[in-house]
């Protein structure tokens, strides 16, 4: 099995950024009328895509001109990502991602969602932090995928004790111990988050790094990822659904997860909204059709196994975790 690393993290001001290579940009018109005043590069071409598919990424890659010799992508945009990471590793340049907030941790990963398919890329050469620039947007959405990992931990336990992991998915208490103490340092720093603490959003960014690494040690998401984010990805699907933030998406879907286990939500809800999201922002009639909806949207995922897969639609397990988490 071979572990994929983390991006190379550089903190500094974009200010300090010198880079002398002919590069290509993949941004927004909104990030980049902002960022550039602070960020010179010397520009060959530049994007601002749109469309999250493989046609159009490949249109990039075979529009790149040959005299490229570094990616930049700025922002903290999904789409602009997943195709800054696509490029990259199809025409081998390097590549730089410059956050305008953390949103996530997908400017660590070396994944993309392209086409329902999660693909392996790699992950950028460099990433840079303008804690200054990042500070001005609270890093609440990003919490929610190292929270996440409380419920994922859920999950992977509980497909461990059914006996329907894999043997590349296999529960290892080592590593649910390790993922535990990360989801145990997030419960303390949430407040700290969401009142916009400099200490803090250091610390955020390290419990990421941690998340991903393990991730990438691991080979599978199963210590980070679980119900919570299938929930968040199928309420998008729903009518208004989307309308919600992929955060409060995430953190409802973290309350419901744990109420699906049978836990007490309250501490994991304190905590959410501490950090400043809404994990009830969801109306009950939106969570009740996602999670009917659910143990078909994770079968045509192929997700892994986890509680989400054996739900009822319209059972009483159901209206239980709405009313444990708040949502009846």
């Amino acid at each position: 099995m071979n572990v994929l690393p983390l991006p190379a993290l550089r903190f500094t001001a974009l200010s300090n950024v010198q880079e002398e290579r002919p590069v290509a940009l993949i941004t927004s018109a909104e990030v980049w009328t902002t960022v550039r005043r602070d960020l010179t590069l010397p520009l060959l071409v530049q994007a601002m895509p749109v469309e999250n598919s493989r046609d159009f990424f490949d249109h990039l890659v075979s529009t790149l001109p040959s005299a490229v010799a570094a990616i930049y992508m700025v922002g903290s945009d999904s789409i602009a990502l997943n195709a800054a990471k696509y490029v990259a590793h199809r025409a081998k340049k390097p590549l730089i991602v410059v956050p305008s907030a953390l949103k996530d941790s997908e400017c660590l990963t070396p994944h993309i969602l392209l086409d329902g398919e999660r693909l392996t890329t790699g992950a950028a050469t460099e990433v840079i932090l303008d804690m200054a620039l990042l500070s001005q947007q609270l890093p609440v959405t990003a919490i929610v995928d190292v929270f996440s990992i409380i419920t994922a931990l859920m999950d992977w336990g509980y497909a461990h004790q059914f006996n329907r992991t894999t043997p590349q998915t296999r529960f290892l208490p080592w590593a649910a111990s390790l993922a535990a103490n990360i989801a145990s340092q997030a419960l303390k720093i949430a407040s700290g988050v969401g009142k916009g603490e400099p200490e803090a959003l250091n610390n955020l960014v390290d419990l990421l790094c941690l998340t991903v690494q393990l991730d990438n040690l691991l080979g599978h998401q199963c210590a980070s990822r679980g119900t919570e984010h299938l929930f968040a990805q199928a309420a998008a699907q729903q009518p208004e659904g989307a309308a919600f933030s992929y955060a409060d998406r995430v953190a409802c879907g973290i309350l419901l997860t744990a109420a699906l286990h049978k836990k007490d939500t309250a501490p994991l809800r304190t905590a959410l909204e501490s950090a400043g999201l809404h994990p009830t922002a969801l109306p009950s009639a939106l969570a009740r059709a996602t999670l009917n909806a659910l143990p078909t949207f994770a079968a045509a995922h192929k997700a892994p196994f986890g509680i989400a897969h054996e739900l009822q639609p319209n059972s009483e397990a159901i209206e239980s975790a709405l009313q444990r988490a708040g949502l009846s």
